[in-house]
């Protein structure tokens, strides 16, 4: 039996820690094995990687005496599953709340905070439309992963400096640990994207930065004051990134805009398409020229095929805001 302890969520069984009070408003679908809590996160379609072009193997010449074929038909290949379950394990609730985010209600007059689950959903949805060849859903996803790694690379730089003061402590013979929690919240996790899990792993070195300031703080390195302003300087940066995949979410997932791609800036497109790129441009500003030729690109997209030496020639000369064009209005 798991050691991870269950609460309430809206109803439902989340797993907590021994402090960690009730997650209200966070929505989380929840549901309750014998050995943990299973919650799932980001579901969609299965992805296919085995969709590529050409791929299909050569039809084998049996000989007049049958025998088994020497290989299986792609057709007759099943998509790829995880052979076990995906976890985070979580000791603190700054990393539980962080990762949860918290609804609007307007009633209690409480504004919603954006979470990494929220993230990992917005983000997904742009992932997808990536596939439609839609330029403002790469910048999106470039956007999302550059502001995951500020935020990244800020949790880092704060964890060294607080190993830095452990190992000064150790070095005059002071050894200090870094505490954990006695009941951990062990999550089991289903993203159907790739940065559903960036998003998770910083919430889980978010996790790690915690423990290391109440640490200190606990055995007086800093003050307590010292200790919430670091972790709150943090979680800003963090939310900040969060902010940049539901921003790019919130429009582009619109029925107006949902079909954009990057045939709407032709010239010859029709008198919709030119008023999809003219909405977008409205919304976002002019899509930046290296990721609409495809100089730059996503770490993960659902576009696979490579471009011509014709395309990118168009590409690198078409308009990225169509003159005179009547913005559509978004809803």
């Amino acid at each position: 039996m798991s050691s991870t302890q269950t609460g309430h969520v809206n109803g439902s069984h989340v797993p907590e820690l021994a402090t960690l009070p009730s997650l209200a408003g966070s929505e989380l679908h929840v549901h309750t094995t014998a050995r943990s809590s299973l919650i799932m996160f980001d579901a969609d379609e299965p992805l296919d990687m085995l969709d590529e072009p050409g791929l299909e193997p050569p039809e084998l010449h049996e000989p007049a005496q049958r025998k088994p074929k020497a290989a299986a038909r792609r057709s007759e290949v099943g998509d790829l599953v995880d052979e076990d379950q995906d976890k985070m394990v979580m000791h603190t609730k700054e990393a539980m709340y962080l990762f949860a985010g918290r609804a609007h209600d307007a009633k209690a007059q409480v504004s919603g905070i954006v979470g990494g689950r929220r993230a990992a959903a917005a983000a997904r949805s742009i992932w997808l439309l990536s596939g439609n060849d839609n330029p403002y859903a790469d910048w999106g996803l470039l956007s999302t992963s550059a502001a995951l790694e500020t935020a990244g690379r800020m949790i880092d730089e704060a964890c060294a400096a607080r190993e830095a003061e452990i190992e000064a402590c150790r070095q005059r013979g002071f050894t200090l640990s870094v505490q954990r929690s006695k009941q951990p919240a062990e999550l089991d996790i289903g993203f159907r994207s790739p940065y559903g899990y960036a998003i998770a792993e910083i919430v889980l070195r978010f996790d790690y930065f915690v423990r290391l300031v109440k640490s200190l703080v606990r055995k007086d390195r800093m003050t307590e004051e010292q200790g919430r302003e670091m972790i709150a300087g943090v979680r800003r940066a963090c939310r900040a990134a969060f902010e940049v995949a539901v921003r790019f979410e919130r429009y582009l997932t619109k029925p107006e805009l949902r079909s954009l791609s990057r045939s709407d800036f032709l010239p010859t497109a029709d008198e919709n398409a030119h008023k999809r790129v003219a909405a977008a441009v409205q919304v976002y500003g002019e899509v930046p020229r290296d990721v609409f030729t495809g100089k730059l690109r996503p770490r993960h997209s659902r576009r696979r095929e490579p471009r011509t030496e014709q395309e990118l020639r168009l590409l690198s000369e078409l308009n990225l805001s169509p003159a005179k064009a009547e913005a559509t209005p978004l809803s």
